[in-house]
């Protein structure tokens, strides 16, 4: 597929700036796989102010690059 998006669980989130550009470097690990952590890197545009470790998300992926981070909504 080239199109996806899955729930999963922030592990940890670092601000990095690259040549005065802001991202995120983000653990997550995907909700039916609680045991595999992945690893991504976005631009802050890309993600909700304030990702935090423990939320919720939805990982929207292009070609299985991630492209968007969202709150899911489920945060219980």
């Amino acid at each position: 597929m080239l199109k996806t998006a899955r729930d999963a669980i922030i592990r940890g989130v670092t601000r990095i700036a690259i040549h005065e550009q802001q991202y995120l470097q983000v653990l997550y690990s995907p909700s039916d796989d609680q045991d595999t952590t992945l690893q991504t890197r976005v631009g802050v545009e890309s993600a909700y102010p304030d990702v935090s470790e423990g939320d919720r998300v939805i990982i929207h992926m292009m070609m299985n690059v991630v492209t968007k981070i969202v709150p899911s909504g489920d945060q219980g």
